[in-house]
């Protein structure tokens, strides 16, 4: 049974929480932060940009709900195949399924017997790495408003505390079965900072090193999440733990914010390594998630929308910014308003910034000055303040969490 993965070496900044651990698992020659690809792309278009990926890694990102479950341990071969929604020639490359259930599991009637066949299924279908299913400890209640439509009224807990851990151990128990698999556990950050410091607790009393933060689409800057993640760092140094975990986070958000209006909108994505993401999953957006690129009525507005989605990133200021301001060629533009390649291609443009914050870190073993020469960031002076530690003249070191809202210049 592999329970944690083995780290070569850690180098840890002192400024911040970016951080590189090198290791070895598969294919994946870990120096530094790796981003994953999202399964969804077609073989097409990864042939023509795999070259510019050091280490490929895949994932695919799923929401469970009850009845989904259920019908997975229902059906025959050809339907889990396509419950699992990997295709056949991923399967040459490392690659995860990094699941959500959006129910509380103990609703489950035999509980045990069918996670312990979900298990048996889920093993087989995620290669590199297993997590531990992430639980949505809420759901949305919504009521009529005004104009008649439906709105957010609150969110209403499904599974407190003492039922997540249970579960966790739970599952890690079966997982661990004759397994060979380094298995990742969930740190879910819609609970309060004291069950927050519960969950971190027990994981650090059983020595499970290896966790993934589920965005749950979410932007990296969101401030009590990032409090949160504070916490969590701060316990696994005072165990002396934090340079022997691996940390993988993903279903985030692209951006911080967007606006159709204008021509570049703040990252995200990019900012998780200074969440202390060794990997860096794939993005999610929960409110576009039936259809992100469903199309309106209007032609035009159906153009405006395409163009909007089409956003590249720009590893140069940290900005999403209009594919025609982006330099590329025309044939490049053009595939860029496909969102399967559009995804790949900013995959590879994240790949790019990644391998670059890794290379000036270990030049003078500071990343602070090559950050804050990112328009993005040397436009807003709190979101340079948060991202780096400060020491003060009484020695102590503080720092203070990402703006809610990024201020635009």
């Amino acid at each position: 049974m592999t329970k944690s993965i083995e780290i070569s070496e850690s180098i840890v900044d002192e400024k911040s929480d970016f951080n590189i651990k090198r290791f070895k698992i598969g294919k994946i020659n870990s120096d530094g932060p790796i981003k994953a690809i999202d399964s969804r792309i077609t073989k097409e278009f990864f042939d023509q940009e795999s070259k510019n990926f050091k280490n490929i890694l895949f994932e695919t990102s799923k929401r469970i709900d009850y009845n989904g479950l259920i019908s997975v341990l229902k059906e025959r071969d050809f339907f889990v195949k396509q419950f699992f929604g990997t295709p056949e020639w991923i399967n040459d490359f490392e690659n995860v399924i990094s699941t959500t259930f959006t129910f509380n599991p103990y609703t489950l009637e035999d509980r045990t017997k069918k996670l312990n066949e979900f298990f048996s299924y889920y093993y087989n279908f995620s290669k590199t790495f297993l997590f531990v299913p992430n639980v949505k400890i809420t759901e949305i209640v919504y009521k009529t408003g005004k104009t008649g439509r439906q709105i957010k009224d609150y969110d209403k807990s499904i599974m407190n505390i003492e039922q997540y851990i249970n579960f966790v151990n739970e599952s890690y128990n079966i997982l661990k079965e004759r397994n060979t698999k380094p298995i990742f556990l969930p740190i879910s950050l819609k609970f309060s900072m004291e069950e927050t410091s519960k969950l971190i607790r027990e994981y650090i009393s059983k020595d499970y090193l290896n966790i993934w933060i589920d965005f749950e689409g979410e932007k990296t800057t969101d401030r009590p999440k990032l409090g949160k993640l504070r916490l969590f760092f701060t316990l696994l140094r005072e165990a002396e733990l934090f340079e022997k975990s691996v940390i993988y986070i993903t279903n985030i958000r692209r951006e911080i914010s967007s606006n159709q209006q204008r021509y570049e909108n703040p990252s995200s994505d990019v900012l998780s390594t200074f969440c202390g993401g060794n990997l860096i999953g794939i993005n999610y957006d929960p409110r576009k998630a039936t259809n992100p690129w469903s199309p309106p009525i209007n032609p035009e507005a159906l153009q405006a929308l395409w163009e909007y989605r089409a956003r590249v990133f720009n590893p140069d200021t940290y900005f999403y910014i209009n594919r025609n301001l982006s330099g590329v060629d025309e044939i490049t533009s053009s595939l860029l308003l496909n969102k399967k390649y559009n995804v790949l291609y900013n995959s590879k443009q994240l790949e790019f910034e990644l391998n670059n914050q890794t290379n000036q870190f270990l030049l003078e073993f500071d990343i602070e000055d090559y950050i804050s020469s990112k328009r993005m960031i040397s436009n807003d002076k709190n979101l340079k303040k948060s991202i780096f530690y400060k020491k003060y003249e009484s020695g102590q070191t503080s720092q203070t969490t990402l703006d809610d809202d990024f201020t635009m210049p």
